[in-house]
């Protein structure tokens, strides 16, 4: 049975993943510390392995094939959404 708070929470964690892997990528871009880059390219890759987790996670909360394992998943949302809000805003000032 699909499960639209899971959904949800899914949806949060993949938008706050993408968002960081492209604020890393930026960071990767703009310093010049080869030691640096490097650090930040690897937190890249690291976002970009969450967001196929995420994305694969998701199809199958979609499809209903993953149960809703959180005692309170308003409040994961709740939490999520807040953390959504000032990634964004981050966003908006970086980019």
């Amino acid at each position: 049975m699909k499960n639209d708070n899971l959904i949800r929470i899914i949806e949060n964690c993949l938008f706050i993943d993408r968002a960081a892997s492209k604020i890393y990528e930026k960071i990767s871009k703009e310093v010049n510390d080869r030691n640096e880059k490097t650090f930040w390219d690897q937190m890249t890759q690291e976002e970009l392995e969450h967001i196929v987790f995420w994305e694969k996670t998701l199809e199958l909360a979609q499809n209903g094939v993953l149960p809703n394992i959180f005692d309170d998943s308003s409040k994961i949302i709740e939490e999520l959404e807040h953390i959504k809000t000032n990634t964004q805003k981050l966003m908006d000032d970086v980019f």
